[in-house]
């Protein structure tokens, strides 16, 4: 993190600017050191600790990890969930493409939605052309009846300073690292782990492959299911949509022309009224 960065982050979180080039940068750099001991105490516990692993340590960390490996490669691997999804998504799609229901779903579902919009188009136009009509003949009736803050710097900043300073250098990540290299360093562990990983890693890889193809097959199967399902019900959507927009436009057109009128009308009155 580059110190402009800090520097903006410091000021939007409170206007302490612990760079300073006095106490309070000192006790930000402070901080750091005291993090950077922390790390390196961290980091060697960890050496430790998997300096002190054994064999059968090394046996049992192989096995899991090598299983754990085999078992990812084989699942996403090219004969297994992909292979699988592959071939249920063509089976599902087929059989969604002849699902009965489908065609007549999408035609009941596009009546519907076709009569709806046709019916609220229809309306406003019907609507509209009422209004005009309306509008003139009430305006004619109605003619005939006419006769930031700033802070002091204190203890606590310094506290502060040096806090952020520990936290912007503090790894947490100290001890694993650690552990990881102790173990790379340990050739009792490593002869363990070796012993176990590959056939492991072959058992994991096998397993791995089968339920990723049942998981694939499962998936695909539902998606295509569902696309074939789709098309039919789309194409039998379509024409039904047409059918029922015609039907619901021209219902929605009268009623919304006594409307419009009746409104345009009373509009129109008063207007011609109010300018007697």
């Amino acid at each position: 993190m580059g110190r402009w960065l800090l520097g903006l982050i410091l000021l939007l979180s409170g206007c302490l600017d612990c760079f300073d080039d006095g106490e309070l940068e000192a006790a930000f750099r402070e901080g750091e050191g005291q993090a950077a001991q922390r790390n390196q105490a961290e980091y060697d516990r960890g050496y430790h600790d998997a300096s002190l692993l054994t064999y059968a340590d090394g046996e049992r960390d192989g096995a899991v990890e090598g299983y754990a490996s085999g078992y990812s490669a084989g699942y996403y691997g090219p004969y297994g969930y992909s292979s699988g999804h592959a071939l249920g998504y063509g089976d599902g799609k087929l059989d969604g493409n002849y699902d009965p229901n489908a065609c007549y779903a999408g035609s009941v579902d596009g009546y519907a939605d076709g009569d709806f919009d046709g019916y609220s188009l229809g309306w406003s136009e019907g609507y509209g052309d009422g209004y005009s009509d309306g509008y003139a003949d009430g305006t004619l009736d109605g003619a005939s009846t006419c006769e930031y803050a700033l802070s002091r710097q204190t203890a606590d900043d310094a506290q502060l300073c040096r806090q952020r300073g520990y936290e912007h250098s503090l790894d947490r990540t100290a001890f694993e690292r650690g552990y990881h290299a102790g173990k790379r360093g340990n050739p009792e562990y490593l002869a363990g782990y070796a012993a176990q990983y590959d056939a492991a890693r072959a058992e994991g890889n096998s397993r791995g492959e089968n339920d990723g193809y049942e998981d694939g097959y499962a998936d695909g199967y539902n998606s295509g299911y569902i696309d074939g399902y789709d098309a039919v019900h789309y194409e039998c959507y379509v024409h039904a949509y047409a059918k029922g927009f015609g039907d619901g436009h021209e219902l929605g057109w009268y009623d919304g022309l006594g409307v419009g009128y009746d409104d345009g009308y009373m509009e129109g009155f008063h207007d011609a009224i109010n300018g007697c």
